[in-house]
Order: C-alpha cells, then structure tokens, then sequence
C-alpha cells in the first residue's frame, strides 16, 4: 500500500516499531517534519468523514487564536467510547480523558475529543517527551499533551464542530456498519 500511495502523492511515511499510543506515533513522526513547519495538523485515520473546510476552519482557528493545542470537540448525546473533554468553572481546558480511565462524573459529559488537533510546533516538539505511559492501556495518550500544556501555562482552544457525524471514529462494528450506510447514501440523501 505504501508504494501505491506514493506513486500518486508526494508524502513521507514514519513507522511505530511498536504500538505504544497516540502519543508516540506523533513522537516517530516528528523528525520527518521539515524545520520551516509551524502548525502541525495531527488526524486519527479512523474518521473518513472529516471535511476538508472543517480542517481548514480548524487550522484557521488555532492561527487567530495563537494557540499552543487546539483540540476539535463535538456534543454528543452518547459520548461512551470517546475521550472527554475537561473544563474548569471557567471553561478552561484542563484535561482530555480517555473512557478507560475516566471517573463515573466524567463519563457523563458530552463534550468529547475527536481526535484531532493542531498544534504549535516548537510546543509539540517540547511538551511530546514529557507525556507519560501511567494509564490503565500502558500507552503514551497524545491527549496527555493538555495536561502538558496546563502546566506551562499555554494557550489552548476547543473548537466544537457544528456536526459531529464528520468526527466519527470506527472502532467497533455498530460504528463501522453506521459509516458503511453513510458511504451508500445517494448524493440526494446526502445534501
């Protein structure tokens, strides 16, 4: 697949040797990044829905703002399975919890994480080998980089999407079969 996708896109391709989290996929990636690159968009490749204009108003978000991490959330009404995002009173971004080790509390919000995000460059690169691997997986969260940035004092932003169906992931077969019929929709349906 590799040399298909390079035959008909210029693209550089960075390997995990072994799967240890989010986190450290961005870590592998990083030294491909050319030195002229100050925003770095980072996907899930679980999320086929995603719009080109949602990224863009994204990156556009982070830029105005001058954000450090801009993470894009959605509200849903069933946020199980998803990372939640955490606030304080006055909505300051304080943590992004994963399922397996929120509290019964977080749980219950219906704000979550998409799973993607733009951040600064020289903050990703300073705050990426700070992240640690003490969660219920073992794995080095990417999301870990809030609480990162929290610590510095940085600035981050939540951007919520107006649809959340864009940010769907497909991690289980009702989430795969529900993208499945999406896909099949005639372009009526889909207007």
């Amino acid at each position: 697949m590799q040399k298909e996708v390079q035959n008909k896109y210029n693209v550089q391709f960075a390997f995990q040797k072994a799967l240890m989290g989010t986190g450290d996929a961005v870590k592998v990636a990083l030294p491909g990044i050319a030195p002229c690159i100050q925003h770095i968009l980072v996907l899930c490749g679980d999320v086929p829905l995603i719009k080109r204009q949602t990224l863009l108003d994204l990156v556009s978000a982070h830029r105005n703002i001058v954000a450090d991490l801009t993470v894009l959330a959605a509200k849903i009404k069933n946020p199980t399975g998803y990372g939640r995002i955490i606030q304080g009173d006055d909505g300051q971004l304080l943590a992004i919890r994963e399922e397996a080790d929120a509290t019964d509390l977080e749980k219950q919000i219906n704000i979550v994480n998409s799973g993607i995000f733009c951040f600064e460059k020289r903050f990703l690169e300073s705050g990426i080998g700070r992240i640690k691997n003490n969660n219920s997986q073992g794995e080095y969260y990417l999301t870990d980089l809030v609480e990162v940035a929290v610590q510095d004092r940085v600035k981050t932003f939540v951007k919520i999407i107006d649809d959340a169906e864009e940010v769907i992931g497909v991690n289980t077969i009702e989430q795969l079969n529900r993208i499945n019929t999406w896909f099949h929709k005639s372009p009526k349906e889909l207007s």
